[in-house]
């Protein structure tokens, strides 16, 4: 391990090993020698051979940074604590830090616990957790991808996924179409009554959407009539084209249509697998499987919406676990290959009462788990990727590996 500083005054860094000379970040940038002063910062990063790093550089909004000092942001301060802690340098930026061979962004200052201004190289590895899918279309932003491409720097995750996008995908697999319900895509009020009569309950979705925000369910009773649910109501209605004025009037919005699932219960009421995947050496592999069940009512399990977590143990033994890895793995393959760089996701699949899996969503930006032991796994093998996309797997810290287990 080495340490740079970072002089918050002069807005410089450098080390202070005078028989020594290194570079770091995406383009080998010289790191300058020069004694410490009251006014640089300590920062402790790996030796890579003379170039010290890893640099990680995070993509954020303005938004987020310019609340940094009166708001928390768990998911960022979490995957900072992990980097620092293993021995790399991780900073926040947004679009307007990108400058010609250096990036305006925030660091995390130990000595006062807060986040503070610093221009740094670009980074070896940009990892992508822009939280806005509006604004991650938006013209600036594109702009800021293709500076980023054009510095040839690894970006995972390449942006959101669009639900009907990922199906497409997913369904011209040989092997993976089997494990998706039956999906539509919503164009007129036709399609709903398709599928009406091809499935006894059907989800409607925004397809470009998470938490469950917006997802309701239809089905017809006894007597023909369509019964509408949304996590918070109930209602009957008589024609499809008051679904379609009351729900699906925003024509901004892509809605898809999916088939419902006969879940498997525990205690009577379904749950979903909710499992974190991240890449390594190029394989996709399951970093924990969460469960969420439903409680107060059964369109969706989020806990948002009044799920409640259960142990994986609870259900372990009746998961096929080699079938799981199996999915997992092709499904991040058929993304990597068709979106580029995917260095994680999570998965909302389903068991039925069939005993078949099917795979409900994939999520580009998994958010924190609630389950520490997740999490952790996660964190590392996430840092992991970080190390091996950034070229220091060889020399990656023992303390990050002690860090992980015995924190």
């Amino acid at each position: 391990m080495k340490t740079i500083y970072y002089d918050y005054i002069n807005e410089y860094w450098h080390h202070n090993d005078s028989k020594q000379s290194y570079t770091w970040g995406a383009h080998h940038i010289e790191l300058p020698f020069h004694s410490k002063t009251f006014s640089s910062i300590p920062f402790h990063v790996a030796d890579a051979k003379g170039k010290l790093g890893p640099v990680i550089g995070v993509l954020t909004s303005r938004t987020v940074l310019s609340n940094l000092h009166s708001k928390t942001y768990d998911l960022l301060q979490t995957v900072e604590c992990y980097v620092h802690e293993g021995g790399g340098l991780l900073f926040l930026f947004c679009d307007q830090g990108l400058y010609h061979r250096s990036i305006h962004g925030m660091i995390f200052d130990r000595t006062t616990q807060q986040w503070i201004k610093a221009i740094v190289p670009y980074p070896d590895v940009i990892y992508n957790r822009f939280p806005s899918r509006k604004h991650e279309n938006q013209s600036y932003m594109k702009q800021a991808f293709q500076k980023i491409k054009s510095e040839k720097i690894p970006i995972f995750n390449p942006s959101f996924f669009s639900k009907w996008e990922v199906y497409l995908l997913l369904q011209n697999h040989p092997s993976l179409k089997k494990h998706l319900p039956y999906t539509i895509l919503f164009q007129q009020p036709s399609d709903i009554e398709q599928m009406l009569n091809l499935h006894e309950k059907i989800y409607i979705k925004p397809s470009n959407s998470s938490k469950g925000n917006g997802i309701f369910t239809l089905s017809r009773d006894s007597n023909g009539a369509i019964q509408y649910e949304s996590p918070l109501t109930k209602s009957h209605l008589e024609t499809i084209h008051t679904i379609v004025h009351d729900h699906l009037q925003d024509s901004s919005k892509q809605w898809i249509l999916q088939e419902a699932i006969s879940s498997d219960c525990i205690d009577e009421k379904r749950y979903d697998l909710r499992i974190l995947v991240h890449q390594q050496s190029g394989e996709f592999s399951i970093s924990g499987i969460g469960i969420r069940q439903s409680q107060t009512q059964s369109i969706t399990t989020h806990t948002l919406n009044g799920g409640v977590i259960v142990p994986f143990s609870a259900i372990e033994d009746q998961v096929d676990r080699l079938l799981l890895d199996r999915l997992v793995n092709e499904c991040g393959q058929c993304l990597a290959k068709q979106l580029g760089l995917i260095g994680e996701f999570s998965m909302d699949m389903v068991k039925s009462i069939k005993n078949e899996y099917y795979i409900l969503e994939v999520n580009a930006k998994p958010m924190i788990f609630d389950e520490p032991i997740i999490q952790k796994q996660g964190m590392y093998r996430l840092l992991n990727l970080f190390y091996e996309l950034a070229g220091f797997s060889d020399v990656r810290s023992k303390s990050l590996i002690d860090y992980v287990h015995h924190s």
